[in-house]
């Protein structure tokens, strides 16, 4: 619907029809402000939040757009189709208007601005509070976490019936009304899943964003799943996201970008510090750098929530910003409570380490106690006999009856000695039968193949066994971390204190792939091999880049590859003239079939004067028709610039195959478009999918080739302002097609200087 400008009466803003007043600004982003606002009837307030949009934001956008050369009109025409989206945005988040977890659209207005290019949106929504706010008023604790999930999952459920990716859910899009009732909003990012593709641009919040996004690859709506995954980790985590240092120790910019790249490269992730195992288990398999071993639905993934929030009985704080309860944990802080925190790090099982020193110290203190009563009795002796020595001189000095009292004492003493004699044999006996008892206790082994290194190091602990690892590495996901396998196998006997071997499996050695970029083929070669990586060299006409030198690299520079992987590089050959080349290729194909021609003739020649002097043979021999098994295409690259072309070639097996006529095709010509003889050409941007067949038959093989304009960074087919700006606010490290795209200069990253050019005229080549 549309209103009246709003009027702006004693500095306070109002909305629809002056209805509504502004109260306060309670948040602020790119997409606008947002308000609370009031509105009152009767003596009676209502209070909603209304977010206003203001397209364009910014009078400078106009002015840059009029720099290239739009006219008026032009500029209102490009800035309504931003209105409509906001529209479709709008009657999109309408239509959940029924389902409880989805935060709901009340009314909006959309205002156009007089005398200038420009409108005003206003969105009422249900006045609720953002989940970041909620947990720093609030102690939340594990079961509450876990409600908060269970309700997302429903908002990720209602999202999967209406075939919707929500593609940016992280906490400041999560709401909590005042009933305690968790609810997804901002669908400003949605996209339908049947429109979702492999060149889709990167959106949403990198540190919550699933790395299928992040690299701009073919996703699905297990992205919403991670995301919702991660948030559960950074509040099991004492409110640190994945790899960032271990609290208390200080966070930088450094370290938020490591982490960052950690997790979108496939690092594995540790559990959280402060959940529990069942609940670690859970948030780790959503938070699977592999979709397909995610949860694959929000229904599946809630199940698995319910049974979690069910078990906690006596519910416990994870997340204060208070910190009492970590400072109690990290800085072990001596107080009055300090039994207690004895008693809850025994109750704690993942808080491993601080148990056995405890129990160390525990063992030490029994030893020194021991000790101690040894020693007392030994002392209690020898008191006994300096007593009986003064009793004796005394008896001397007063010799009444000296010789009977002193051997009455004498046998008194002999008898005492015996006792503690025996009592003192009998308990150093007593505990050298008991530890070697112990020593040599025989106790079963049990199958440890499977388990996590850490499982198998607690079961053995409790078996009173030792336990020493051999890393192996391996390429399978699923093994790494697990025990592949174990000295004494299951069933058989160990004595306590054995040292059971455990094969485990790691990851292999990580190398960093270093940048080559503008490099002669020498050198690239020589600094990769000497870091243990090989190379690959694709070339390709180019008038930007000197013949020899190293254009791209298909793997981005910082990558972490595994020891031995191969580098495919992108190598200039010069401009050239394609048609003369071709033309070179075909004449030298004909010389060879010429050549091959007058050898056979020659060679029938000799056949047939030896078959004339044999005797003519009754058969004659058949010609088979051998049949095309495979095709594979050759010279393979992932990205071509818009007006470039590129060879390809291919090769059929077997060799000796009759039917070698093969046929090259495009997916879509508007795009690439490719030529019988295997030459392709980059039209416009986007994905083609090149296709080659064997002639007659379904043996073929294709590959998807991804066609981009130089400075084009949002691929909306223009070279503007905007794409200089997304350089200018460029964040962390970005996709190999990005660096592509925007590195108008050549130098191999993504700077001022690029979006000067573009703000300074250029244009597409």
């Amino acid at each position: 619907m549309l209103g009246r400008k709003n009027k702006n009466i004693e500095g306070i803003k109002t909305f629809f029809n002056e209805q509504w007043k502004e109260v306060e600004l309670i948040g602020e982003g790119s997409y606008g402000k947002v308000y609370k606002a009031k509105k009152e009837e009767f003596g009676i307030e209502v209070y909603s939040a209304i977010k206003q949009i203001e397209i364009p934001h910014t009078k400078f956008e106009v002015d840059s757009l009029k720099t290239e050369g739009m006219t008026q009109n032009e500029i209102t025409t490009y800035y309504e189709k931003s209105v409509k989206k906001w529209v479709e945005e709008i009657k999109f988040m309408s239509s959940f208007k029924d389902c409880e977890n989805v935060v709901n659209i009340e009314d909006y207005e959309i205002i156009k601005k007089k005398n200038e290019i420009g409108w005003i949106i206003n969105i009422r929504m249900e006045l609720l509070q953002n989940l970041n706010l909620y947990t720093v008023e609030n102690n939340i604790t594990d079961k509450e976490i876990l409600k908060m999930a269970i309700d997302i999952t429903k908002a990720l459920e209602d999202c999967e019936e209406k075939k919707v990716v929500h593609r940016d859910v992280k906490p400041d899009n999560v709401f909590v009304n005042s009933k305690g009732i968790y609810k997804l909003g901002d669908f400003g990012i949605a996209k339908k899943v049947e429109k979702t593709v492999s060149n889709m641009s990167k959106k949403g919040t990198e540190n919550y964003m699933a790395p299928e996004l992040y690299k701009n690859e073919k996703e699905n709506k297990t992205v919403d799943i991670y995301s919702l995954g991660i948030m559960l980790y950074r509040y099991f985590n004492y409110n640190r996201l994945p790899f960032l240092p271990d609290y208390p120790e200080e966070i930088t910019i450094e370290s938020r970008e490591e982490a960052i790249y950690k997790r979108v490269s496939g690092e594995k992730l540790k559990p959280p510090q402060n959940a529990t195992r069942d609940i670690a288990n859970v948030i780790l398999k959503a938070c699977n750098y592999y979709p397909k071993d995610r949860y694959q639905t929000a229904g599946e993934f809630r199940k698995e929530l319910e049974i979690l929030y069910t078990e906690i009985k006596e519910p416990r704080i994870v997340f204060d910003f208070n910190s009492k309860q970590m400072n109690k944990i990290f800085n072990k802080n001596k107080s009055e409570d300090a039994h207690e925190e004895t008693l809850s790090i025994f109750n704690n099982t993942e808080n491993k380490e601080q148990v056995e020193e405890i129990k160390e110290m525990v063992e030490k203190e029994n030893k020194q106690e021991e000790q101690s009563q040894e020693k007392n009795i030994i002392e209690q002796e020898i008191n006994i006999e300096n007593n009986m020595q003064e009793k004796e001189e005394e008896q001397i000095k007063n010799p009444i009856s000296i010789k009977l009292k002193s051997n009455i004492m004498k046998i008194i003493i002999g008898i005492l000695i015996l006792i503690i004699a025996i009592v003192l044999f009998l308990a150093v006996k007593s505990r050298k039968l008991e530890k070697q008892n112990n020593e040599h206790e025989l106790v079963a082994m049990i199958e440890l193949v499977g388990m996590t290194s850490e499982e198998a190091t607690e079961k053995l602990k409790e078996l009173g066994l030792e336990v020493e690892y051999e890393y192996v590495e391996t390429e399978n996901e699923e093994e790494i971390g697990k025990v592949l396998e174990q000295s004494i196998s299951k069933d058989e006997q160990a004595e306590k204190g054995t040292v059971i071997k455990l094969k485990v499996a790691v990851s292999p050695e990580k190398i960093k792939v270093i940048n080559v970029v503008g490099k002669t083929i020498e050198e690239a070669t020589q600094e990769l091999e000497k870091i243990g990586l090989t190379i690959s060299i694709v070339e390709q006409n180019n008038e930007d880049v000197e013949a020899g030198k190293i254009i791209s690299q298909m793997t981005a520079e910082g990558t972490e590859v595994a020891k031995g992987t191969t580098i495919e590089v992108l190598v200039s050959i010069g401009t050239g003239n394609q048609e003369e080349q071709n033309e070179q290729e075909k004449q030298s194909t004909t010389n060879k079939n010429s050549q091959k021609i007058n050898k056979t003739t020659t060679k029938t020649i000799e056949q047939v004067q030896e078959i004339q002097e044999q005797p003519q043979q009754t058969e004659i021999p058949k010609v088979e028709n051998i049949p095309v098994t495979s095709i594979k295409m050759g010279n393979k690259i992932q990205y071509l610039r818009s007006g470039s072309t590129y060879n390809f070639s291919s090769s059929i097996s077997p060799s000796n195959a009759t039917n070698k006529n093969v046929t090259w095709s495009s997916s879509n010509a508007s795009i690439a478009t490719v030529s019988q003889n295997g030459a392709i050409t980059g039209k416009q941007n986007g994905t083609a999918t090149i296709t080659v067949t064997v002639q007659g038959t379904n043996v073929s093989d294709s590959f998807n080739v991804t066609v981009y304009t130089k400075g084009d960074m949002n691929g909306d087919g223009y070279v503007n302002s905007t794409d200089a700006s997304m350089i200018l606010d460029k964040k962390g490290s970005r996709s190999e097609l990005d660096l592509l795209k925007g590195d108008i200069d050549g130098d191999g990253a993504l700077t001022r200087d690029d979006a000067n050019l573009i703000l300074n005229g250029f244009k597409n080549n």
